[in-house]
């Protein structure tokens, strides 16, 4: 499973992140009640999908991690895989896993180069092993938004599609491997050709849409594998990937339902629906 989740910040003010906002004395009042409220909206659903492996972009710190898995059933069962990156305003990715079924082999995070000079968040890449069967290697990324100039924002994106492709062949050559994202980038955008040279699209751009912009719908969360994926144990089966849309998330005309709206705590779960696909195990 993965998710961007929308800004999930605790309450304390980091005097080096642009978190001013998500503190109880900003015009968001971002105090513990709506903090917790947070939490639980997002438990909610990851509770309901009983996912083994989640990634997720837009957080801050490992303690929203470990404040969001206390909300979970047999809390105690998963492990937290969070590396703080460079970006300004503060958010992360990470990776929860279940510890009674997956061991970590390997942990790495790689900042890449931005030919604009700016920072962006890092990719968080793991080798996992269930009890049985290969190692596989798991990416979570956060390509960068499209804010400011957008001209300058689609090379950045890029940069980061090149890169990932070039730390993933160097160092897991012939490696089972699940990249996992947000990548602001739909599937005609060149980011996504650039990668799905070398992988493929598990979510189909038919019905793909995972977040709405000005009443567009837009394909921004992506899972890719390589080859690799398709045979042995695991393996995936290529139609595997959906869209999580539910009735509770979703608002008027079926769009995500966000928990920050025009300036204000509207309640909801995320601007972005977060996306499954089915590892099968023998």
């Amino acid at each position: 499973m993965f998710w961007n989740v929308e800004n999930l910040f605790d309450t304390i003010n980091d005097p080096d992140k642009e978190d001013d906002e998500f503190s109880p004395g900003s015009f968001l009042r971002w105090n513990d009640r709506v903090y917790r409220f947070k939490l639980e909206q997002l438990s909610r659903i990851i509770r309901k999908e009983k996912p083994i492996l989640i990634g997720l972009a837009e957080i801050e710190n490992r303690q929203v991690l470990e404040d969001l898995t206390a909300t979970f059933k047999n809390s105690d069962l998963w492990g937290i895989i969070h590396r703080e990156s460079e970006d300004r305003r503060g958010i992360d990715t990470a990776l929860l896993y279940r510890k009674d079924i997956l061991d970590t082999l390997y942990v790495s995070h790689y900042e890449p180069s931005l030919p604009s000079g700016s920072v962006t968040r890092g990719f968080l890449i793991c080798e996992f092993t269930f009890n049985s069967g290969e190692s596989f290697v798991v990416t979570v990324v956060h390509f960068p938004s499209k804010r400011g100039s957008s001209r300058d924002a689609e090379i950045d994106r890029l940069a980061c599609a090149r890169q990932l492709v070039t730390v993933l062949r160097n160092e897991f050559p012939g490696t089972k491997c699940l990249i996992m994202g947000d990548f602001n980038a739909g599937p005609h955008e060149e980011p996504m050709k650039i990668l799905n040279v070398f992988y493929y699209p598990l979510i189909s751009e038919e019905n793909g849409w995972t977040y709405v912009y000005r009443g567009i719908k837009e394909q921004l969360d992506h899972f890719l594998v390589n080859g690799e994926f398709f045979t042995g144990n695991p393996r995936i089966n290529p139609s595997s990937g959906k869209v999580i849309r539910s009735s509770e998330m979703s608002g008027e005309f079926g769009f995500p339902e966000p928990f920050i709206l025009n300036r204000r705590v509207y309640g909801g779960f995320s601007d972005h629906f977060p996306i499954a696909v089915f590892l099968t195990i023998q």
